[in-house]
């Protein structure tokens, strides 16, 4: 989403699953994603749940925050194309044991959220271009 002082800059909580936002958020004009995330998290019932976010939501400096941690997982991924080849190492941090079988799931699924709704947002409806900036305008497209 386009970031600045007159648009809406929104964190979804976005089920894989369901291909479904199940919430939304807005980013306080003086703020982050960091302070969004535990509010968004707050109004969902997410007992049981596997909740991934993105190196964003890493940055909290507070040990409690880190309450559940068991693992950091290591994905390399290579990729082959024509006449490129380029090659990544991204980590991820769980609560779920190192030995568990949902990891791998949970990494694919959490890209689902760039695939099919950022992806979407972006080409689809455009939203990175779109210059609509004054009153309540923002956050009604937003919410459509």
């Amino acid at each position: 989403m386009t970031i600045d002082t007159k648009s809406v800059h929104l964190v979804s909580a976005w089920s894989s699953e369901s291909q479904l936002v199940l919430a939304q958020t807005k980013v306080s004009s003086k703020s982050n994603e960091i302070t969004a995330i535990p509010i968004l998290l707050d109004v969902l019932d997410i007992e049981g749940s596997i909740i991934t976010i993105d190196a964003m939501g890493t940055q909290i400096h507070e040990s409690s925050q880190w309450a559940g941690f068991q693992s950091i997982v290591a994905v390399e991924r290579i990729r082959h194309l024509r006449t490129t080849t380029t090659h990544e190492i991204q980590f991820y941090l769980s609560s779920l044991s190192s030995h568990s079988s949902q990891i791998p799931r949970a990494i694919r699924q959490h890209w689902g959220i760039e695939n099919s709704l950022h992806w979407v947002l972006d080409v689809t409806f455009n939203e990175d271009a779109c210059r609509v900036r004054s009153l309540h305008a923002p956050h009604n497209l937003a919410l459509v």
